[in-house]
Order: structure tokens, then sequence, then C-alpha cells
């Protein structure tokens, strides 16, 4: 079902048989007359004189439908479904004549001058969407139905679902065999409509994270942590959570607070329980000359890890799960902290690291924007990928939209294949890569939360190749899956 959707959505972007554009005899209006000619088009034998049938008939139904809308002064209606009419059968006398065409010497269509229109009769809009749909219902009944008889070949079969989906785009029963459900007005993928209540769902848990957070408690140094040489002026403990700080104390609470929630929103978001590092210590080290003092004294660092250290704002502290947060900015270090700690929790609890970038990088950055609204903690190397300066740097930006980004990025076919990028590691991930994995974690984790955790862990454990994982999970190749990514970034921006 999923593979003879990504059919039909392809079909449906190329120009339909030769036939289909030709004239069709008996489409001019009856007024007062309703009856399809499909049974007669039986007699002629084959799937063709039926699908011409059915075209004729609908024609026919437009042609009466345009004739109520200039009844009800609905004239800018009354010309759009015209055009419709034209769409199906060019040489329509009925609508050629609604429209003012003319012909021109050669015996072509001569284009009528524009006319301005108005809908007056705006009453009436409110019943044109059923009457349309009425329309347009048994010539979509009749190629379906041709479409799923037994004896159909899969190209017939095809043909005629991409001639339903180009003319009768709102069908239901097509929508119905292909899968999609009805999101308001729209038919959408399942994973769509799931993704929107998940959202919301999320966005909830957030809210209640932010307005109540997790006890966090005040507390004081102990002798190993005075030793490191830096002021600690706020120290505060949580459940799982310390942070210590030469900063003010909201800020250090704040801290603790988003970094217990991440451990919530991290259940939610896979539906397992999650550990934190044991011990696991935050040191917020933001003033001047602060970070060299606060490096030297740590145990255990050597010379060459406090060069490399020195040169950042936040970094994990080698050997050890604990963080050190560096920058001026408190947002960047509240980010930061979030970030590292989602990091280190995927990693203890679900084995998800930096051999599997795209879900390790993903899931952070989903999570953390998520929580603080930020997304400026990347492990992505600039130097690994100096080409992609701009994409970076538009991402970086508080006004940024990854989903359409991402869906630009995708539909442009310009991506990396999901099939390579399940298997790069860190050192292989490039911007463009970690934008497609942010793609497919929001992807999972809205449209596929019941599968999520099983694809994410299999790719962490590496046994499998990644076909196997996906058509175990979500029941598609790779490719399929990333067509299929490309449609609900559509839907969901």
């Amino acid at each position: 079902m999923r593979r003879l959707a990504a059919i039909v959505t392809s079909l449906a972007l190329v120009s339909l048989p030769a036939e289909a554009g030709r004239p069709v005899a008996g489409t001019g209006s009856v007024a007062g007359k309703g009856r399809d000619v499909v049974n007669v088009a039986r007699t002629q034998g084959g799937v063709e004189a039926e699908r011409l049938a059915a075209r004729a008939a609908l024609a026919d139904r437009l042609n009466r439908l345009a004739t109520w809308c200039n009844d009800k002064e609905l004239f800018i209606e009354r010309d759009r479904i015209w055009r419709k009419v034209l769409e199906i059968a060019p040489d329509d006398a009925t609508a050629r004549k609604g429209l003012r065409y003319a012909r021109n010497v050669d015996g072509s269509w001569k284009e009528p001058p524009p006319r301005d229109l108005k809908n007056i009769g705006k009453k009436f809009l409110e019943e044109l969407p059923k009457r349309e749909s009425e329309a347009f219902a048994p010539y979509g009944d009749t190629l379906l139905a041709l479409a799923k008889a037994p004896e159909r070949s899969a190209p017939e079969r095809e043909g005629l679902l991409a001639e339903i989906r180009t003319i009768a785009p709102d069908h239901a029963g097509l929508h119905e065999l292909l899968g999609n459900v009805k999101l308001g007005d729209t038919w959408v993928l399942p994973e769509t409509a799931t993704a929107k209540t998940r959202r919301a769902e999320l966005r909830a848990l957030v809210k209640k994270l932010v307005e109540f957070g997790a006890p966090v408690q005040p507390d004081v140094a102990s002798d190993q942590e005075k030793a490191l040489g830096v002021p600690w002026k706020s120290v505060v403990q949580g459940e799982n959570v310390r942070v210590l700080s030469t900063g003010p104390e909201d800020e250090a609470l704040a801290l603790a607070k988003s970094c217990e929630g991440a451990g919530e929103l991290l259940l939610f978001a896979l539906g397992t329980p999650v550990r934190y590092p044991g011990a696991y210590t935050l040191y917020v080290v933001a003033g001047d000359g602060e970070k060299e003092v606060f490096l030297k004294n740590l145990p255990g660092i050597k010379d060459d890890e406090i060069e490399r250290l020195t040169g950042l704002e936040g970094t994990g502290i080698p050997r050890s799960s604990n963080v050190a947060l560096f920058g001026k900015d408190p947002l960047r270090r509240r980010d930061a902290a979030v970030r590292h700690t989602i990091a280190n929790m995927l990693a203890l609890t679900l084995g998800i690291t930096d051999k599997t970038a795209w879900a390790w990088e993903g899931i952070g950055q989903y999570l953390t924007r998520e929580l603080v609204g930020t997304r400026l903690t990347w492990f992505v190397s600039e130097n690994a990928d100096p080409a992609a300066a701009n994409l970076r740097g538009k991402l970086m930006t508080p006004e940024s939209n990854w989903i359409q980004e991402a869906f630009t990025l995708l539909s442009t076919g310009t991506a990396t294949p999901l099939e390579e990028l399940m298997l790069r590691d860190l050192d292989r991930l490039d911007v463009a890569g970690a934008l497609t994995g942010y793609a497919l974690v929001a992807y999972l984790l809205e449209g596929q939360p019941t599968v999520a955790l099983d694809f994410v862990t299999r790719c962490a454990k590496a046994e499998e190749t990644p076909a196997t994982i996906t058509k175990e999970t979500v029941q598609m190749t790779p490719a399929e899956l990333q067509e299929r990514l490309v449609r609900w970034l559509s839907e969901r921006r």
C-alpha cells in the first residue's frame, strides 16, 4: 500500500495518456438530466471506452453545475467550473460558449477578453462544495472500480489512479485506497494527522515543565568542588542534575530544571524510561579568567586537552559525563546544557551515540528546541563542512524554519539518500545531513511514535542494514521512506 501511494504520487506529476485530452462527444449541458453514460460505454468494450464515457458524464455534470452557479449569480465559480470542463473536454461547446470563446480563421479557439466577475449570490457558496463533490464522485467511483478489477494490469491500474488524482484529487475512495485520512478539509498522510496530535501533546508537556518543573534545592559546594579554584556563587541540586555556577542562582535553578525536564521530554518522545549519569554535574564557569583556572584544577586533565577545551564555549569533561559551560551568552549556556544532557541520556540508556549521527544530532536538536526554543549547540564540526557555512548560518538564526529548509533540501533531490545517511558517524555527517536527520527524527517522533524507539535503537546497534530496519519498522524501503518524508514535510509545514 505504501509503495502504491508513492507510485501514484509520482504518476500524478506526469501527463495523462494521449486519449485523455481528446475531444469527447456528447458533453453539452442537458438541463434537468443527470444520467451518466457509463453503462452505454460498456457496450463499446474495454477500459478505455468506460474511462472516456466517465469523463463525458463528468463534463456534463460540471456544465450543469456551472449553469446552477450562473443562476445563483456565482459568476467567479461559474467560470472556474467551465474551465475545469475544458481541462476534461477541450472542445466542449457549452463551456466554450459560456466562457465567450470564438473561433479563429484557422479553426483554433480564440482566448476571450478578460471580464470583471463577482460572486453576488454569496449565500450559495456554502452549498457549492457539496454540489461539486457530488459532480466528481461518480467519475472517481467508475475509474476506481476499473482500477480495482482483478483482471487489471499494474500499468492500467496505476494510470487510472493517476487520472483520478489529477482530475478529482479530493475523491474520498481514492484517498481511502491510498490510506490517507481527512484532516480538516484536506486529505493527508495518517502520519500527518498523528503528528498534529503529538505536537499538541508535546507543547502541553513543555508548558507543564516550564510552569512547574522538577524540584530543585539550593546546596553548598563540597571540598572537592571548592578545590576547582573558582568562586561557586550558586549551587543547586535536583533529583538527577547538580549545577555549580559562578553566576546568579536564578540561572543555576533554570538550568537544573531544564535538564531535569529533558528526561521527561525524552521519555515522552521515545516512550521508554531514560537514565541520567550518576552524580551528573554541570559547571557554569563564565566569568573572566575563570575558565582557565577551572581547567587547570580539573583532576586528570592533560595539557593538550586543556588547550583544546579552552577554545570551546561548552564541553563534556574528558573521561566523565559531566559538562562545563564557558560561554558568555546565557541562552547559549542553557541550550548547551540541555543538548549535552540529552546526548548523555541517549548514549547511556539507548546506546545512541555519535556513531549514529543523524539520530544523535537530530533527537538532541529537536528536543532542545522544543524545551528551550533554540538549536544553538551543534556537534557537527564546522571544519568538516566549510562549503555549508551559509546553510549552517541560516539554521542558527532564531527565525529559521528547519522543516521548510529540510523540505527544500529533500524535494530538490540533493539530500543524502537515507540509506547512506543512516550509516554515517559524526565525522562523516555534514550540515545538510544533519538537517535531513532532524527531519527524519521529527517524522518518527511525531508521525510514527509507536516505532520510533525501535527504529533508532536498531540503527544504533548497527547489526542490520538500513533496508532491513525500514522494512521491518515502517514497511518501506529507504527510498520509499525518503519519498514519504518529502510528502510529510510538505503537509506538516
